[in-house]
């Protein structure tokens, strides 16, 4: 461990039981921070980050040390070995400081106490609370003393742990003490911090969970999975699979980065079946025992933690090709996806419960290139005359009360001018069914009985990378078939991101096709939803100009 000479600002090298006490430094890194190599060279005084480490080692004499200890230039970050060893190490480094320093280069110095509890604080705001890293750094040292950019004292984390549990999220008890905190406590907390490589989202979090491994970066969001495994070893707690997705797809156990944690904070550890089995990874999935609670087509599968109204748990489901039947296959294994949701159940589970092995799949695709992040919302303009020229209704938008999950539309906008007679806002990983009705069937307008009028569902679905898709459930008269419903949430993610263009065959033998096409709007990327009706039945595909 090289620490640095709080008076002369060299680096010394220390090795175990040698390693004297020092003061840490935590900090948001900016423009022109100074290296290993820049101190060793001797370009660190006319660099913008230097008066940084200056007012760190003049506050550490103050306080009597004779070193301290800051990552900008105490690591050689070209030494791939060294850098591993920082990584793995860092958590214990801050752990084992006396005091760390908090420096908030984006705080007024001068304020007041009253001025920083506002919610529009320059304290509640800076960015500090946002970074990855600076986790471990408030919540591995026992004295943390925060300073504004004049290296004036704001408090200590123990005096201001109120107004920190209220900035983070974090209570005032794991404050104190994060040894009792669940996985998914814990995960919770770096839900909405970022880094600035996505490996580091999972780096930054190994101490915290007392794992270590290699860090390669490089291998993008297959970091967190690994990091997933390697708790998954050393950890009973099954808080680990306590975590909710925004995309909707099958999921499998473990989590594609913390953010899906981000409404876990309440979940803690509390035994539902103290006496299941240990977990095992297998090249099928994960293997697990559980009781299942039947529900809708799929079941609930509890775990052993729990939130103040109930037991926590999964919800599975066997894919289409694979039929439950029962008590009889209780001993054999049986393959489940997961939905990435949760729910919640009796704490108490009934004599009739029937425990299952089963084998939970992962999602096949760990990209290390994939960005599971939603970029934001995307823009559907819906062309319609054809249908309100053949007496159809506009839609009823919202129609998604058959459906089981409220994936919703987050704004349905106004009428266009022109043909666009929508604009729909859907957020990736959305999806909305948009109800179309016949009033009249023919020219002279006369109304058909009610069994015998078309009626469809467009189905519009956003997925990951701004990937979309459109399909065509032809309905009954008021509403969508359950059995329709139960294999689009089965197969979503087989379409999701494939189908952009499709037509279907009504009751009536009339037809109704669906084509997707990209365009730019005041340099904004949307989508046009074109449907066509034929009468005839005969249109296929929409017209070539569509595509």
């Amino acid at each position: 461990m090289r620490l640095l000479d709080t008076s002369t600002l060299t680096l010394h090298e220390f090795f175990g039981d040698t390693i004297p006490n020092y003061a840490i430094l935590s900090h948001r890194w900016e423009g022109g921070e100074v290296t290993f190599q820049d101190l060793q060279a001797g370009r660190a005084p006319g660099m913008k980050g230097f008066p940084k480490i200056k007012g760190c080692c003049a506050q550490a004499v103050a306080d009597g040390f004779l070193y301290a200890w800051v990552d900008s230039c105490c690591i050689d970050k070209t030494s791939s070995a060294e850098l591993s060893e920082a990584i793995n190490s860092m958590f214990h480094w801050y752990e084992r400081s006396q005091v760390c320093y908090v420096y908030l280069s984006d705080v007024s110095t001068g304020l007041n106490w009253d001025s920083h509890q506002r919610q529009d604080s320059e304290l509640r705001l800076s960015k500090w609370w946002t970074r990855g890293w600076t986790l471990q750094e408030l919540i591995g040292p026992l004295v943390v003393i925060f300073y504004d950019r004049a290296w004036m004292e704001i408090g200590t984390k123990k005096w201001m742990e109120i107004l920190i549990s209220s900035i983070t999220g974090i209570s005032c008890q794991h404050l104190r003490d994060y040894a009792d905190a669940s996985v998914a406590q814990k995960m919770s907390w770096a839900s909405k911090r970022e880094t600035t490589r996505v490996e580091d989202r999972a780096y930054s979090l190994m101490g915290l969970f007392s794992v270590h491994m290699p860090p390669l970066y490089g291998e993008g969001m297959m970091a967190f999975r690994r990091l997933q495994l390697e708790i998954l070893a050393r950890s009973e707690d099954e808080s680990l699979f306590a975590w909710t997705e925004n995309l909707w797809r099958p999921s499998g156990l473990l989590a594609h980065s913390p953010s899906e944690f981000a409404g876990s904070g309440d979940i803690v550890r509390r035994d539902y079946d103290p006496n299941r089995p240990p977990f095992a990874m297998t090249n099928k999935g994960l293997r697990m025992e559980s009781f299942l609670v039947p529900t809708g087509y799929g079941f609930w599968a509890p775990l052993n933690c729990a939130r103040k109204h109930g037991q926590v748990a999964l919800f599975v489901w066997q894919p289409p090709d694979i039929v439950w039947t029962g008590e009889e296959h209780h001993a054999n294994e049986n393959t489940f996806n997961r939905e990435g949701y949760l729910g919640s159940i009796d704490r108490h589970p009934p004599k009739t419960f029937i425990r299952t092995v089963l084998l939970v799949r992962q999602e096949k695709a760990w990209s290390s290139s994939l960005n599971l992040t939603p970029s934001g919302p995307l823009n559907f303009s819906m062309r319609t005359n054809s249908l309100l020229q053949h007496g159809f209704t506009d839609f009823q938008e919202g129609f998604n009360e058959c459906c089981q999950y409220q994936l919703t539309t987050r704004d349905v906008a106004e009428y266009g001018e022109g043909q666009e007679k929508r604009r729909i806002v859907l957020d990736s990983g959305d999806f909305v069914c948009l109800k179309f009705r016949s009033r009249t069937y023919n020219s002279l307008s006369t109304l058909p009985p009610r069994d015998e009028r078309d009626s469809f569902v467009i189905v519009l679905s956003t997925g990951i990378r701004d990937t979309v898709s459109v399909d065509i459930l032809i309905t009954h008269e008021n509403q969508l078939l359950e059995e329709d419903v139960k294999k689009l949430l089965h197969n979503t993610w087989e379409w999701q991101g494939r189908l952009d263009r499709i037509s279907k065959t009504m009751k009536s033998g009339r037809s109704v096709s669906a084509a997707l096409r990209s365009k730019a709007r005041l340099g904004e990327p949307c989508y046009v939803l074109d449907i066509t009706f034929d009468p005839e039945g005969k249109l296929t595909w929409p017209d070539p100009d569509l595509s």
